[in-house]
């Protein structure tokens, strides 16, 4: 549970940082106070299940991407994306036999 804890303490504070926003602004947005945030941003304590969800919200992000290592997850999310978009446009360049084609015609 403590490798949990620790993986949200860490990706709580880098969205904090992303979204540029403090911990007393997600203390108040919660209805809890500042030393609460602070512990759960320093892995001492972990929100409950509502307040999950409430930071999920306030942090546009989502329960995953909070408990688990996101940043490896939206890496692995962009390879695949550039991946796809590699192959859509290699479907996109000729064959050997339309390139042969086109050679012969400018021969002649």
């Amino acid at each position: 549970m403590q490798g949990l804890l620790n993986q949200f303490a860490t990706n709580f504070t880098d969205l904090l940082r992303i979204r540029g926003m403090t911990q007393q602004e997600i203390a108040d947005k919660l209805g809890v106070k500042q030393n609460t945030v602070s512990q759960w941003a320093n892995g001492k304590r972990e929100p409950d299940f509502d307040n999950l969800l409430r930071i999920c919200f306030y942090l546009e992000s989502t329960p995953n991407e909070i408990l688990g290592d996101h940043v490896a997850k939206k890496a692995l999310k962009e390879c695949e994306e550039w991946k796809e978009n590699f192959i859509k446009e290699y479907s996109k360049l000729p064959t050997k036999e339309e390139l042969e084609n086109i050679l012969n015609n400018l021969k002649m």
